[in-house]
């Protein structure tokens, strides 16, 4: 595989002004990966392949909006036919500062489908399907390999908080080698108190475990900029869920449907819609459809409080729920 050499400054270190400038050069690189030049009609792409889990698909996000500086052999570009980008080769014909491509929330996060039976008790017995693309993908093969870790991890990482009192099957189904650097996942688990009783009424509400404000805009006035993880942003969370009410209980008027445009920071909407017929167990149905995604990943301080509300607004979004009456 034809690959360039890139010696790169992440986005934890980058510093553009200053690598841009033709008056001082600065070897301030924190990392090394490689760039596959466009050949045969296939677009450049950079890879950063100093895990052994990394696949082809979108570069990490922790390497997006970063400067970069190709190191190319210029024989073997010239025999092999490669093109590199334009702004990376000067006038002269050597090697240029240039930007990696920026990241967008859709190129990392997850996808899930559940499927919930709620009893006339309030437990609850979840089937989930989800597919992780980019960095969530890459942290789903880190950890997912060995069968035996699968039900704890996931336990741990992607459900606590979400469902209380979870009971985890211990088959996991897990591929993660799926086109584009993807990764599947599909489990079983059950919770005794996953609706919320109110008298005979049941209540169902799927909020994460902090508050989106809490965990990243705690403070109501900043002098600094906020700058988010890789693992925070960008980053988008697709939910859809099926909710099939007891035989002895029927849904209540569903909230309405909600969506906060937040610009340059994301994006996130929330519906409910009754679906038709029932569900195996006779059942009335709603899905619930939530989408997530978190963008900008460094809010200048004059920003912060347009920012800060705008997260106020998804966390009262997320605690929208359903309402379950006695027949």
């Amino acid at each position: 595989i034809d690959a360039v050499e890139a010696l790169i400054q992440t986005r934890l270190v980058s510093q553009p002004s200053l690598m841009k400038s033709d008056r001082v050069a600065i070897p301030m690189f924190d990392h090394g990966i490689i760039y596959l030049p466009a050949q045969q009609g296939s677009p450049g792409r950079f890879l950063d392949a100093t895990n052994p889990d990394s696949r082809l698909g979108p570069p990490v996000s922790m390497d997006s909006s970063g400067m970069a500086l190709l190191v190319p052999d210029r024989g073997e570009v010239a025999s092999q036919g490669m093109e590199l980008p334009a702004q990376a080769v000067g006038p002269d014909g050597r090697a240029q500062i240039m930007q990696t491509p920026k990241a967008a929330a859709a190129d990392h996060g997850a996808e899930a489908v559940w499927t919930v039976e709620i009893s006339a008790g309030g437990e609850g017995v979840l089937r989930a399907e989800e597919r992780h693309v980019g960095d969530a993908a890459l942290l789903l093969r880190t950890h997912l390999r060995q069968p035996d870790a699968r039900a704890q991890w996931v336990e741990q990482h992607l459900l606590a908080g979400w469902v209380p009192t979870v009971e985890m099957d211990p088959d996991v189904a897990f591929e993660g080698d799926l086109p584009d650097g993807a990764a599947r996942l599909t489990y079983r688990a059950r919770s005794q108190l996953f609706s919320r009783r109110e008298g005979a009424d049941l209540l169902v509400a799927i909020a994460p475990p902090m508050p989106l404000t809490a965990r990243l805009a705690p403070q109501p006035k900043r002098s600094l900029p906020v700058v988010l993880p890789p693992t925070v942003a960008p980053r988008h969370h697709d939910l859809t869920v099926r909710l099939e009410a007891p035989i002895s209980h029927s849904f209540s008027e569903l909230p309405p449907d909600l969506v906060l445009e937040g610009g340059s920071f994301g994006r996130a909407s929330q519906s409910f819609a009754r679906a038709p017929g029932r569900g195996p167990r006779g059942g009335e149905v709603v899905v619930l459809t939530r989408e997530v995604a978190l963008e900008q990943w460094s809010i200048p301080a004059s920003d912060y409080p347009r920012w800060r509300g705008w997260l106020q607004r998804i966390d009262r979004l997320l605690q929208h729920g359903v309402r379950m009456v006695p027949r």
